[in-house]
């Protein structure tokens, strides 16, 4: 029989250097051999029927080769991009596990410490040499650590490995033996906060003023006596951090950081002076994780303060009190001011901490928490100019916005409302190269602003003029930065301020003639003279 013009060739395919790939190929090949099998089992002679098997092995045989060799290829490119993807992460500053981290996120199959080994570029077989280098009397092959990699090794390889891949044991076992999930009875430590007991004590927030009241209950109680003869830490004394504790948050909702710092210095070495008493165990815990607390708050009120190196500082002590206090809210908050922190200078560890949090908060948090560790991951994708997986987490963090507040919601996501959202969208679309999009989502917040939280409103308010400066809308603009400028007289904000810096020297240089720009001018001068 005549083999059809459509799969002749069809031998050249099967072995990769076809002219055309892909199902155009496929379709014609498949057809001219089933219709020989069918005719051959069905219409010719029975004498003939032998030839319809051997027909259909030769078409399974052919598809056999060309799956082999076209899944060859497609592991060797896999493979390629998977070096690359690690060299690059490398020249960044990432630390193996780091890149492990991310090479698992991005190829799900890969184990931890399959993971490892590909960050190193290594195939299994130049991993095992290079076990072999440093190990000459245990000789090891790729099978062993192909076999390493699909099931758990013994300690004293995983020791071995840990010192290969320069990591921890920890980070090559992540994946097996995780069963936290069926303890039902555990309840992430949470700090109450009584409000009629806090209005009763200090009544209604003041603005301009942190309430002194409430520090001077806990200054009383740390700094009345020397440390050698002060007290054991009571159940009262962490009571009335707590109050503190939420008043610093109540205050950071209306003024930025140049009024709170100080203050919360003044709170944090008092906590730190509890911690040398001998306290209850239960007590000792929650001063841990009100210290941790207190440091997101300080690294918060730092990075707004544009004292970026201080606020990073101020999270890893929080997360590394959160942990010694087993409080995974305070770590949660850590992690994801660490995102929001890191986003401009290392998406990619922007993004480490966002999965980080929502790895943490997995199975117990309610749905604000989670929105938010969402939103930092889609400004994290957005920075890293993935636009597919940026509108996949909002659409995670909007799913989960919908579900409204939960009893127990921790005090500081407070700041987690559709307006949030629409910032961090916009922020989103900016680094995505949207700018009509962003001044869509920064002109619903400027125009249904949430009295609530002036502080963001005023920041908003000024990324929305800059945004318009960006797009060329001058007047709007100006216009736009007039109104922000009386904002950000009141809210304090040094984050908010550089904002309006930079557009105020945009202005200058572009046009200082019209009745826009000699208002914004003016204003600022005014505010800022």
């Amino acid at each position: 029989m005549g083999v059809p013009a459509d799969a002749r060739g069809g031998t050249t395919y099967f072995f990769g250097f076809g002219a055309t790939d892909g199902v155009c190929r496929w379709l014609p090949l498949f057809g001219y051999w089933f219709e020989c099998f069918m005719r051959e089992l069905f219409v010719e002679p029975l004498e003939t029927r032998g030839f319809a098997c051997f027909t259909l092995l030769k078409f399974m045989g052919y598809c056999g080769i060309h799956l082999y060799v076209r899944l060859g290829y497609v592991d060797r490119q896999q493979r390629q991009l998977q070096i690359e993807t690690s060299r690059h992460l490398r020249s960044e500053g990432l630390s193996w596990t780091a890149i492990g981290v991310e090479l698992q996120h991005r190829w799900s199959g890969l184990s931890c410490r399959a993971a490892l080994r590909v960050a190193h570029g290594w195939t299994q077989r130049e991993a095992a040499d290079e076990w072999n280098k440093k190990w000459p009397d245990q000789i090891k092959t790729d099978k062993d650590v192909g076999v390493w990699e699909n099931r758990r090794p013994g300690f004293a390889v995983l020791e071995k490995l840990a010192e290969l891949y320069q990591c921890d044991v920890a980070d090559l076992i992540k994946d097996v033996g995780t069963y936290r999930h069926l303890d039902t009875e555990q309840k992430p430590f949470d700090i109450r906060w009584n409000e009629e007991t806090a209005s009763d004590k200090f009544g209604s927030t003041d603005r301009r003023q942190f309430t002194t009241s409430a520090f001077a209950s806990i200054l009383t109680l740390a700094f009345a006596q020397p440390v050698s003869a002060r007290p054991s830490a009571t159940s009262d004394d962490v009571d009335a951090i707590d109050t503190a504790i939420k008043h610093i948050e109540s205050q950071d909702t209306a003024i930025g950081s140049a009024a709170l710092r100080s203050d919360v210095s003044m709170l944090l070495a008092s906590v730190e002076s509890k911690l040398d008493g001998n306290a209850s165990l239960a007590v000792a815990q929650r001063l841990q994780a009100q210290h941790g607390e207190i440091h997101a708050w300080a690294g918060w009120l730092a990075y707004d303060d544009n004292d970026h190196p201080n606020a990073h500082k101020h999270q890893h002590a929080a997360i590394t009190s959160a942990r010694l206090a087993n409080d995974p809210f305070v770590e949660t908050q850590a992690l994801a001011y660490l995102s929001m922190f890191h986003r401009n200078k290392s998406a990619v560890q922007a993004l480490h901490a966002a999965q980080a949090a929502q790895t943490l908060t997995g199975g117990w948090a309610t749905p604000r928490l989670r929105a938010l560790t969402h939103l930092r991951a889609a400004n994290a994708y957005a920075e890293l100019g993935e636009r597919s997986r940026f509108h996949s987490e909002l659409r995670n963090a909007h799913r989960h916005l919908e579900k409204g507040k939960h009893q127990d919601d921790p005090v500081f996501i407070d700041f987690v409302t559709d307006m949030e959202a629409s910032g961090l969208t916009a922020i989103g679309y900016l680094d995505l190269g949207d700018t009509q999009r962003a001044l869509t989502e920064f002109t619903s917040i400027v125009e249904n602003p949430d009295p609530n939280f002036q502080r963001n409103i005023a920041y908003y308010t000024s990324r929305l003029a800059d945004t318009a400066a960006i797009a060329g809308d001058w007047v709007r603009a100006c216009e736009t930065g007039t109104q922000a400028v009386e904002l950000a007289a009141v809210s304090q904000s040094e984050r908010t301020n550089k904002i309006l810096r930079n557009l105020h020297t945009k202005i200058a240089d572009r046009d200082t003639s019209s009745q826009a720009a000699h208002g914004f001018t003016d204003a600022y001068q005014k505010a800022f003279s």
